[in-house]
């Protein structure tokens, strides 16, 4: 485990969580979306990207 966090924005996941608050009758204000995962076949693309 890496324990690091990587922050990035998706015009369409950011969408679906509109959508999502629309449809239960809120206006999305703010959120947290956290994702947890294991890099594919040993590698680590966040120390790639730094780098590392």
């Amino acid at each position: 485990q890496a324990g690091r966090g990587i922050e990035f924005n998706n015009d369409g996941i950011e969408a679906i969580q509109r959508r999502i608050a629309k449809g239960l009758g809120y206006r999305l204000v703010g959120h947290k979306m956290e994702l947890y995962g294991v890099p594919l076949n040993g590698d680590n693309p966040a120390e790639d990207a730094d780098g590392d």
